[in-house]
């Protein structure tokens, strides 16, 4: 199962799937802290 809270593309689906076969590398993106109030990420 694949999570797409905001709403997913295809493109965006396929390019998950793709990292978690192994097909393609993970983004480098800086992971949230553990705990982040709600109106940050919004």
């Amino acid at each position: 199962m694949i999570g797409s809270c905001c709403g997913s593309t295809p493109a965006h689906t396929a390019k998950i799937a793709a990292v978690l076969r192994g097909d393609k590398p993970p983004p480098d993106i800086e992971p949230l802290p553990a705990a982040v109030p709600l109106d940050v990420i919004r």
